[in-house]
């Protein structure tokens, strides 16, 4: 008999896999901070343990660029380059 975990794991790389091919974009920072945010640091740690509200849904719909954002799409605009390489 075959193992189904094994295939869900197999299953699962693949997945992962096909979603990593379709970034274009890789952003390596120079340094890591630690978010001080406090809205955001509930949006993770609800995340982290699996549960979620309202309001998490809103925080992340509401960092969602669009065409018709008014948020430069190319991040270089914002003038923070010296935080990262591209």
């Amino acid at each position: 008999m075959k193992d189904q975990r094994q295939d869900c794991i197999v299953w699962t790389d693949w997945m992962l896999l096909k979603i990593y091919e379709q970034f274009t974009t890789v952003v390596c920072l120079k340094e890591q901070v630690r978010a001080t945010d406090p809205h955001w640091n509930d949006l993770v740690r609800h995340i982290q343990y699996g549960s979620r509200g309202r309001q998490h849904i809103e925080l992340l719909r509401s960092l969602v660029l669009t065409t018709n954002s008014q948020v430069p799409r190319d991040f270089k605009l914002l003038g923070t380059s010296d935080h990262y390489r591209t």
